[in-house]
């Protein structure tokens, strides 16, 4: 008997010894939209686990599944478990961070006010600003507009919290960097007049001349400012060389200028005037000139002599001339005329009209 229960006793041991050993665990997963620097960015669910429990649970503080709604900084949440074998078993998760909200009160700050009326004419640097209360501002876009002109440009820019939620706040202004075009700007003198022809485009504004050397013995002044296309200025003497300055602006102050210069005279072509094809010389009528007499030069060569009875004299390209063949080549040439009154054979010669010159190019 006794050994039997020594045998019974030996058989217990080893069947305690054979049996499972269980121990109660509790894990979490979190569920959301990962944001930037651990934050989330959506709400939240958090999952509860509990495996390898002995029964029977005597009191149960883990609910399955949390659903977490509010922006937050450190909310943890806790689990526990009380059983007969382990006692109380708990678990907590890291701290959820929380961000759904965009940054707020959004600024965008220009360097400086318009250039010109509502008008940027140059590049323009502008920075963004903007608050974020639960993670704060991570960084807030700074930049340059430079382009391309518009009445309705605008430049995009915002800020971006540390949870990387994005909020974009347009920066409208009104740019124009280019300057108006002034094309096909033509100066042409003539006897006491010189007469100036532009073409503006839509954009320009007032043209304005300034002459040099200008009214009343001023070393310049304005002459012209207006919308027109053209000016012609009366005030000007015959034999004197005058410049002009051609500007306009547009409504953003962005100008553009031409510079052209003209000698008037009494005489056509213009002084100086560069031709291709042989020109026709004129010259203002003389009261009772019976005829006139027209000398053409190439350096100190006179090659043409000419007795018109009308103030005009059309050149050719090929002419003779005392026995000589001449021909009007690219060069410069100068050329006079005189008034002629009674017979050619009088040889009664009134004061000279003018002289003028001109060049022939290829």
């Amino acid at each position: 008997m006794r050994v039997c229960a020594a045998l019974a006793g030996v058989g217990l041991a080893l069947a305690l010894a054979a049996a499972p050993a269980y121990a109660t665990t509790i894990t979490w997963t979190a569920f959301g939209k990962q944001g930037h620097n651990g934050w989330y960015v959506s709400d939240v669910y958090i999952n509860w686990t509990v495996t390898e429990y002995t029964p029977p649970i005597t009191d149960d503080q883990c609910p399955r599944s949390v659903h977490l709604t509010a922006d937050t900084r450190d909310v943890g949440v806790s689990c526990s478990i009380t059983t007969l074998a382990d006692g109380v078993v708990s678990a907590s998760t890291a701290p959820i961070k929380i961000d759904r909200t965009p940054p707020t009160a959004l600024a965008a700050v220009p360097d400086r006010p318009p250039d010109v009326g509502p008008w940027y004419d140059h590049p323009l640097a502008i920075a963004w600003s903007g608050k974020d209360a639960m993670s704060g501002i991570a960084s807030c876009t700074t930049l340059t507009y430079s382009g391309p002109d518009s009445g309705s440009a605008q430049a995009a820019g915002g800020c971006q919290d540390e949870a990387g939620n994005s909020a974009v706040l347009p920066f409208s202004l009104l740019y124009d960097a280019t300057p108006p075009a002034l094309l096909g700007v033509k100066v042409v003198p003539s006897d006491h007049r010189v007469r100036l022809s532009w073409a503006a485009s839509p954009d320009t504004g007032l043209v304005q001349v300034v002459r040099s050397p200008g009214r009343g013995g001023l070393r310049s002044s304005v002459v012209f400012s207006g919308l027109a296309a053209a000016f012609l200025d009366r005030a000007v003497r015959n034999g004197a060389k005058y410049h002009y300055s051609i500007s306009a602006r547009d409504a953003a102050g962005n100008a553009v200028a031409r510079a052209v210069s003209a000698t008037p005279s009494r005489l056509q072509p213009a002084f100086g005037a560069r031709l291709r094809r042989p020109p026709l010389l004129r010259w203002p009528a003389v009261k009772r000139a019976s005829y006139y007499n027209m000398q053409l030069l190439r350096g100190d060569q006179k090659i043409l002599t000419a007795w018109p009875a009308k103030p005009h004299v059309q050149l050719r390209r090929v002419w003779s001339y005392r026995g000589h063949r001449h021909r009007l080549v690219h060069g410069r040439y100068r050329w006079y005329v005189w008034p002629g009154f009674g017979r050619r054979s009088t040889h009664r010669y009134g004061r000279r009209i003018g002289g003028s010159r001109f060049s022939i190019i290829r």
